[in-house]
């Protein structure tokens, strides 16, 4: 081997990256955004879960319980409800993941030493161990709360109250109930994304777009046969998962059916356009999927499909919402296992629009440049 011919052959691949600052942005710059991203942004601890209180009684007693549980930060407070049935409208909505309930005559109940229940009810169809972790801790807080009250006990006794925890939608913490749903929005995000920037340099290398030049066929309906072409091939490969998880995992579809397809038709339409995307602003295959590890490491970090986002920074939050997964996973848990109907999941499918008209306008934009 001749070390000088080597050398020479190395600094001609430097000079090539130098050249094309697009992979090097590629291949530098992004994954040390991400790294910084997944830094600030993964928590793995529960925190600030989103908690809905019915508060029955109104005492010194209680207020102490409820200094308590925000103390602990794993609770945020943010709906104070009327009656159950509100709650539970909540937590089918996934506004909420815990709902606790202090019943009437808690304070009385206490000082007579007759041991009053306290019914906590979580949402365990997302994050369930780590909604089981929070919940877990509010039964270290009778012992911590012992020693405030006894005083004031006729009958102090060990165990001051007793908390009634409930594990709504997933009782039995089934592995597949959790996951099965998120991996198929994943999955096909990976697919047609990846899927999209192979089929638009095949055409590319091919000379395809230059042939169109010379016949009658408008770049716009080029344009629309590919997307249709490909949300549609997207559209089966989810149907035939769809069916296996009902056949091999015992899965039941409890909401509209209707609501899961046109919800899945239009995410994989928004990864299509996200895929053309990035596609449209790499010179090369190898810069595209390059340039696609980036929103799918996003993904993976800001989606909620990992790290539940409750628990995240504000800012960490705002990207969450602006991610066509985050609202697609929300929607698949609930149709799949709390019965949401249509009306339930427009609020859901109003983002998914927004970005594909944004990643539409922005396609379109570098087309005409």
């Amino acid at each position: 081997m001749n070390y000088k011919r080597l050398l020479i052959l190395i600094r001609k691949e430097f000079i090539l990256i130098r050249r094309d600052p697009g992979a090097l942005i590629a291949i530098i710059i992004f994954p040390l955004i991400t790294l910084a991203l997944y830094a600030y942004a993964i928590e793995l601890k529960p925190k600030n879960l989103s908690t809905a209180l019915l508060l029955n009684d109104y005492s010194l007693q209680t207020q102490q319980f409820l200094t308590a549980i925000e103390n602990t930060q794993y609770f945020k407070i943010k709906y104070i409800v009327r009656n159950e049935s509100e709650a539970e409208d909540l937590m089918r909505k996934s506004k909420i993941k815990v709902f606790i309930k202090i019943p009437n005559n808690f304070t009385s109940d206490l000082l007579k030493g007759i041991r009053p229940e306290i019914l906590v009810v979580a949402d365990s169809l997302d994050q369930p161990a780590i909604i089981s972790q929070a919940v877990s801790s509010l039964e270290q807080l009778k012992q911590l709360l012992y020693t405030d009250i006894r005083a004031n006990i006729n009958k102090p006794s060990e165990s001051l109250f007793n908390i009634v925890i409930h594990n709504k939608y997933n009782p039995e913490f089934k592995t597949e109930t959790f996951l099965i749903p998120g991996v198929i929005v994943f999955i096909v995000m990976l697919m047609v994304m990846q899927l999209m920037i192979n089929v638009s340099f095949r055409d590319r290398d091919a000379g395809t777009y230059e042939f169109l030049q010379i016949t009658p066929i408008q770049p716009e309906e080029n344009l629309v046969s590919l997307i249709v072409s490909y949300v549609m091939l997207g559209m089966l490969w989810v149907t035939m998962a769809i069916c296996l998880s009902l056949i091999l995992f015992d899965l039941k579809i409890t909401g509209s059916i209707l609501g899961l397809f046109v919800s899945l038709t239009l995410y994989v339409m928004a990864e299509t356009m996200l895929g053309l995307l990035i596609a449209e602003y790499s010179k090369t295959m190898l810069e595209g999927n390059e340039y696609s590890k980036t929103p799918i490491m996003i993904y993976i970090v800001f989606s909620g499909f990992f790290y539940p986002t409750d628990s995240m920074p504000s800012w960490a939050k705002i990207i969450s919402e602006c991610l066509p997964m985050s609202h697609q996973l929300r929607i698949t848990k609930g149709i799949f296992g709390k019965g949401e109907s249509f009306i339930d999941i427009l609020p859901e499918l109003l983002p998914i629009v927004i970005f594909i008209i944004i990643i539409t306008w922005l396609f379109k934009m570098h087309i005409r440049k």
